[in-house]
């Protein structure tokens, strides 16, 4: 979403005015639930409060609650206008506003030692969208009503749905399975951590040996393999398409001879193209 890179570039660009040098760092989950379920997009982090310097070494930063905030509205509002959704003259006229609808909160810094808060934070970031203590089903002589419950500043507002209707209403706020709605930023992504591990392991005193090296582990079959083949292609790979019954893997084998062998002697092409997709897949920026 457009929403979570505006965010995303809103604190690497508040981080790096302080210092240049330094990479930031962050844990972000995109939302869409309000209160009562009400479709209100927002974003949850675990912001690194500075940055990690070139040496290794990390450095605070003093951060501006409202610089911040103008900053993800300026890049929001410019994301719309670059969609059309907005002109010009809309995002002037919004900005003369006396609250523009944007808001940026930012809790206590968290010690890396405090586990406890640290895990109460990351399960808040990928909460789900419905409360069990907010929701109420009510059976009586008529049809059954979902009541769903939201508490703010001290007072309760109860919204009723059909149980059909609040199926629907909740759906709009399950991701689905392909959509990737929690992303690891800056230092703390796959690609920079993979780059200080393997930078690490290239650092191997010059007189060690190959030989002294453990050896690489060996490849086993795992069955999340065939759920991601079904999930993308839609094809369970471990279905036998002569008589349907569910096959088990054997071995894998990766010798372009054999393979080449193996596929001559059944009559088989020894490479192919993936099978086409039944839907497109959304692209997010």
């Amino acid at each position: 979403m457009r929403e979570a890179l505006a965010a995303w570039e809103s604190w690497k660009e508040l981080i790096v005015e302080q210092c240049p040098t330094g990479t930031p760092a962050a844990v972000q989950a995109v939302h869409t639930a309000g209160d009562n379920l009400g479709w209100h997009p927002h974003i949850h982090g675990l912001y690194l409060a500075g940055a990690m310097l070139p040496d290794g070494t990390f450095q605070p930063i003093s951060i501006d609650q409202q610089r911040l905030q103008a900053l993800f509205a300026d890049k929001v509002l410019a994301a719309l206008r670059e969609e059309g959704l907005l002109t010009q003259e809309d995002i002037d006229n919004m900005k003369s506003w006396e609250h523009s609808g944007f808001n940026v909160f930012i809790g206590e810094a968290i010690a890396p030692t405090d586990s406890k808060r640290l895990l109460f934070v990351a399960r808040y970031l990928k909460k789900c969208p419905v409360s069990n203590e907010r929701l109420t089903i009510v059976e009586g002589s008529g049809d059954t009503v979902v009541e769903y419950a939201a508490f703010k500043d001290g007072q309760t507002t109860v919204r009723k749905f059909t149980p059909l209707g609040f199926l629907a209403e909740l759906q709009q706020h399950v991701f689905d399975s392909w959509e990737q709605n929690t992303r690891w930023l800056g230092a703390y992504s796959c690609r920079t951590r993979g780059a200080a591990t393997a930078n690490t392991a290239c650092s191997v005193n010059a007189d060690d040996t190959l030989a002294s090296l453990p050896p690489e582990p060996v490849p086993k079959s795992s069955a999340s393999w065939a759920r991601c083949m079904k999930k993308i292609f839609e094809i369970d790979p471990l279905i036998c398409p002569r008589c349907g019954s569910p096959m088990r893997i054997k071995a894998f084998i990766t010798d372009p001879n054999q393979v080449d062998k193996i596929t001559k002697s059944l009559g088989l092409a020894s490479q192919r193209a993936p099978p086409k997709l039944r839907y497109s897949l959304p692209f997010a920026a």
